[in-house]
């Protein structure tokens, strides 16, 4: 198991303990993301605006990964793995 899949197992499990907190659904999101999980990352970047409908940085997140998600499903790209 690698470094980020350590990093996604915690942050389900403190999700799991901690569902209405946004912080945790942006980070959670943030590392499927970075893995490549882009409907998981979806998921997440919902559930926390959900939460906090203000944070502009998780906005931002979900349109660049609906604008990859296109790409993906159209075949221009392949799925990313970003480091951030």
């Amino acid at each position: 198991m690698d470094t980020l899949e350590r990093e996604i197992v915690r942050y389900e499990e403190a999700a799991a303990q901690h569902p209405h907190f946004a912080d945790l659904q942006h980070n959670l999101g943030d590392a499927y993301f970075q893995k490549g999980l882009l409907d998981k990352a979806a998921r997440c970047y919902k559930n926390a605006l959900k939460m906090n409908p203000d944070d502009m940085v998780v906005k931002e997140r979900l349109l660049e990964l609906k604008a990859i998600q296109t790409r993906v499903r159209r075949g221009i790209v392949g799925p990313p793995l970003i480091s951030r």
